[in-house]
């Protein structure tokens, strides 16, 4: 609403390009990511029948909430689902042993993982990796298009694979 009530330009936090978003917004794809299972160190889920009997945290309205709720009706049975409005929260509650794992953004998870190794673990990968991208109002094409040439260049000359590597210790979507 904000996007196209023109309170801001772009939308750009790790957004997945859903066909649901595409009848709203135009994209500009700049990575495939995945979802992730982050653990506390110790605890082991590398599928989503692993969340059998685990507190699962969930940032609320997300796609990590929707893939919990769809393994929830699959017959997977968490012992709890906690919903946080902000993803800091998620990982709070993990820290505090509130929660056991959550499924989170694959550059959100591998970060937090990264800088605190001991809390958190990187433990698999909830869902094949999807397009992710900056979002733009229908009528701001030329704005669209500008950020394209600047993605598809840094696509090119590697800068993106080198930002990902240094922030998140690989590249996104690729394992």
């Amino acid at each position: 609403a904000g996007l196209n009530s023109k309170r801001y330009d772009v939308i750009i936090s790790s957004m997945n390009i859903t066909d649901e978003r595409k009848k709203q917004v135009d994209f500009v794809e700049y990575v495939k990511m995945s979802q992730l299972f982050v653990a506390k160190a110790g605890v082991n889920v590398a599928t989503d029948k692993d969340l059998a009997g685990k507190i699962v945290a969930i940032q609320a309205d997300t796609t990590s909430s929707e893939f919990v709720e769809k393994a929830q009706k699959a017959g997977v049975k968490t012992k709890e689902v906690k919903a946080f409005k902000l993803a800091t929260d998620v990982f709070a509650a993990v820290k505090a042993g509130q929660a056991e794992v959550f499924v989170v953004d694959e550059p959100v998870g591998r970060y937090y993982a990264k800088q605190d190794p001991k809390t958190f673990v990187v433990t698999g990968r909830a869902m094949a990796p999807e397009p992710v991208g900056v979002a733009f109002r229908k009528d701001d094409s030329d704005l669209r298009q500008a950020v394209q040439t600047v993605v598809d260049g840094m696509m090119k000359d590697g800068s993106l694979k080198k930002m990902s590597i240094a922030w998140f210790g690989g590249e996104l979507g690729a394992g």
